[in-house]
Order: structure tokens, then sequence, then C-alpha cells
């Protein structure tokens, strides 16, 4: 499993990211939002998950997260 932001939930205060102890959030300063630098290094621990007060984070298998992103992609095609 990999952890997943909803980016529309997050308010980039970065608690998530210094209670990672493996380095796999990240911050990007554009978006103002924490963001998933290193998905391979997620060891599911989930201290991200219960750091963030806004409960932004969830965990999500990662091949159906990718799965799912390509078949959007194909159903965006069909639709164009």
């Amino acid at each position: 499993m990999v952890a997943k932001i909803e980016k529309s939930v997050c308010n980039g205060c970065g608690l998530c990211i210094y209670a990672c102890g493996e380095f796999c959030l990240d911050f990007d300063a554009v978006r103002y939002k924490a963001h998933l630098a290193k998905p391979r290094d997620c060891i599911d621990c989930r201290h991200c998950a219960y750091a963030c007060p806004r409960h932004a984070i969830t965990f999500v298998i990662a091949d159906v997260e990718r799965f799912l992103r390509r078949e959007g992609r194909k159903k965006e095609a069909r639709q164009n």
C-alpha cells in the first residue's frame, strides 16, 4: 500500500512530512501542498496519516492506483 494525499483537503501544514521516517513525502512550494515524492520507499507505517490534522492522507494499493489512472486516461481518450 502507498500513501495518497487528497490535494483538495491538504492545507500544507507539513506535519506529515516531518512524521515520515522514510522521507517519502516532500513539499510542493508552488502548490503549497505535501506530495508523495518517493512512493516506492513508503513502508505503510501510516505515521503521515496519523499526523495529518485534516485527514488528507489515505492508503491505497499501489497497483490499483496505477490501474485507475491508466483507465482514466483511456476513458478521456475515448471521450475526445
